[in-house]
């Protein structure tokens, strides 16, 4: 479904007595990131400690990237919390790569889960999630992860405003069939000449190439069974790289969308190019360059929704055009109509050059100006901090946000980011 934010969607969330609110926010903080944004090389290694409190001076709310690749401790999340200026502010995790890629490196996981398997295991390059069950680490693994998240939810608890959400991106190679990108490639290709297998992606796979209905279910069984694991209190968000999940028959075959609004699992509506999923030797020959995969505009959770709009590469490239902006403007719209009232939606911008996430929100902030029933929250700021000057100043001023200060002696989180820069 693509929303068009048209006139029956504008008077539905106009005459609501919650607006939407909006918040934006990147996949991930740093020095650099920051460094950037200020127009200043400065940052060392030593200034990620104080990049969050910084970072939350300008954005509401953070996808936590580093737990897709080590779940942090609970202390560690205790200094995040405590180094943003207000109770509002709201924490997103990504989830756990065994989580989403049912396996792992043993030297990433929890040292209680790793201490169950047994020498061969935690030598290995990878462990599964079938093996770590059987180990008795898989519960442990869990409970690292939730008591993480709980530390964040709690601190947000002041406010009660927004959920914490853990985001489940799951990989191309997780499929709701076997049939387009697995064994039977090759098949689909001699079926379907001219067809590239990116581009056969985006198409509903044949039904002669397409797996059984046991087969299929296998992976939707999972990311249940994710839901069932995590927290009550958290929330939950699904992201699907490979589009047949909901492009083709497979929605359809597995009742996708029942079963996840059943249990409140929020489908990810992601913007991603073609050219940077499925990069080729000749894209531009290709006509792929900007070409944008299938998005998933199906709302699955009244109560929250998450947008990640990924630009991984080139530099202008990054910012998005006008008419891409007005087409989010009019997607975040029609989203909006189909949420309970007050339910907030969540933008993540994964655009990282300079200070190129904060000119694509702006971008969004104004052109959403204009719409009654949405709100694009700003940060909360305690008033305590000094006002710095810089880029981040200047991109915000324009937005009309009121920046605070810093304690000199406030408690400030580790490096986050930690891991390979893939978001």
């Amino acid at each position: 479904m693509i929303g068009s934010g048209g006139e029956d969607d504008d008077e539905r969330i106009a005459a609501r007595t919650n607006p939407t609110p909006v918040l934006m926010g990147t996949c991930g903080w740093s020095g650099q990131q920051l460094a950037a944004w200020q127009g200043s090389q400065s940052a060392s290694a030593d200034s990620k400690k104080s990049a969050l409190a910084t970072y939350a001076e300008h954005w509401p709310a953070v996808e936590v990237n580093s737990s897709n690749y080590a779940i942090p401790s609970c202390s560690t999340v205790e200094s995040w919390v405590a180094a943003t200026p207000s109770a509002s502010f709201t924490f997103a995790f990504k989830a756990f790569g065994l989580m989403t890629n049912k396996a792992v490196d043993p030297k990433a996981l929890p040292s209680e889960a790793k201490a169950r398997l047994n020498e061969t295991q935690r030598g290995a390059d990878r462990v599964t999630w079938d093996e770590l069950e059987a180990a008795g680490g898989l519960e442990l693994v869990w409970q690292a992860y939730n008591d993480a998240l709980l530390v964040a939810y709690k601190g947000s608890q002041a406010s009660g405003k927004y959920p914490t959400v853990a985001m489940f991106q799951f990989p191309l190679s997780f499929r709701p069939t076997v049939g387009i990108i697995g064994l039977d490639r090759p098949a689909l290709a001699l079926r379907t000449p001219g067809v590239s297998h990116a581009d056969a992606l985006t198409r509903a796979p044949p039904s002669a190439v397409r797996a059984p209905l046991a087969r299929q279910a296998a992976n939707l069984r999972h990311v249940l069974d994710c839901r069932r694991r995590l927290d009550v209190r958290c929330a939950m968000a699904v992201e699907f790289r490979d589009r047949a999940w909901f492009v083709g028959d497979a929605k359809r075959d597995l009742d996708l969308l029942k079963r996840l609004r059943d249990r409140g699992i929020a489908m990810v509506h992601a913007d991603e190019l073609l050219a940077e999923t499925f990069p080729s030797k000749n894209p531009r020959a290709e006509g792929a360059v900007h070409k944008v995969l299938p998005i998933s505009l199906d709302v699955t959770s009244k109560e929250f929704a998450l947008v990640r709009i990924h630009r991984r590469t080139g530099v202008e490239s990054r910012r998005l055009s006008e008419a891409e902006i007005a087409r989010w403007r009019d997607r975040l719209v029609s989203i909006a109509s189909q949420l309970d009232d007050g339910a907030p939606i969540f933008v993540w911008w994964g655009t990282e050059h300079a200070n190129t996430p904060l000119v694509n929100g702006m971008h969004l902030q104004q052109a959403l100006a204009g719409k009654p029933g949405i709100v694009v929250v700003r940060p909360a700021v305690d008033g305590s901090r000094p006002k710095r000057k810089g880029g981040i100043s200047r991109y915000f001023e324009v937005l009309g946000i009121t920046r605070g200060a810093k304690k000199k002696d406030e408690a400030l989180p580790p490096r986050e980011g930690a891991g390979p820069p893939r978001r």
